[in-house]
């Protein structure tokens, strides 16, 4: 019941407009993660989702035909310009290579190997880590655009439709949600909704920087 309610939830976000599916499993086995990856690749359909296998687990995005695959910070204090090169390798052309980071040092790094996108934060208080009591805030996003002005960065942690405009005004390209979506009533609107707020904060932000 929970998986068909995670794929059924997955399916409306998709049909909707979310862009990409980040198929996370940290404490999971590879076989889980696989399984997790071929769910989230069903309920994507026809629509132009995209998956992204998490976890840096490259064999798994290959061998879902994933579209991409995602490395936590950590991988970062390792050879990651290696990393990202064996991603890319595997992956094969059109492959989709990003990491997480929670400083701009790590921003740095990420961007010097040459990643296609950062998944930066915690941005607000988010009940995913409740251990986070001091969260990095929209200074980060704020601090890692104006030293990366052409890196897509992805706002993550405690976003919502309430202050998804915020992310984006502070220089984000897109964001991240995770119960925003599954405890929504009705996914469909939920993606909607927060679409139209991210487009205003955009609009507003590039307003603000043409004066």
């Amino acid at each position: 019941k929970t998986v068909n309610r995670w794929k059924r939830k997955l399916a409306e976000a998709c049909r909707h407009g979310c862009d990409a599916i980040l198929v996370r499993a940290p404490s999971s086995s590879s076989s889980r993660r696989f399984r997790l990856a071929k769910e989230a690749k069903e309920a994507v359909g026809a629509s132009k989702s995209k998956i992204i296998v998490g976890d840096g687990d490259i064999g798994c995005a290959t061998s879902v035909r994933a579209n991409g695959v995602h490395f936590p910070q950590r991988f970062l204090e390792q050879d990651f310009v290696e990393t990202v090169k064996a991603a890319r390798d595997a992956l094969g052309e059109g492959g989709i290579v990003g990491v997480s980071a929670h400083d701009v040092k790590s921003v740095r790094q990420a961007a010097g190997a040459g990643v296609d996108y950062v998944l930066l934060g915690t941005i607000f208080r988010t009940d995913s880590h409740p251990e986070k009591v001091e969260v990095e805030g929209l200074k980060l996003i704020q601090e890692a655009r104006e030293s990366f002005p052409r890196l897509n960065l992805i706002g993550i942690g405690g976003i919502n439709d309430r202050n998804c405009d915020q992310v984006m005004r502070s220089g984000a390209n897109g964001v991240a949600v995770i119960s925003y979506i599954f405890d929504a009533a009705d996914a469909a609107s939920a993606v909607r909704d927060m679409k139209a707020r991210m487009l205003e904060g955009e609009i507003e932000r590039e307003k603000r920087s043409s004066r």
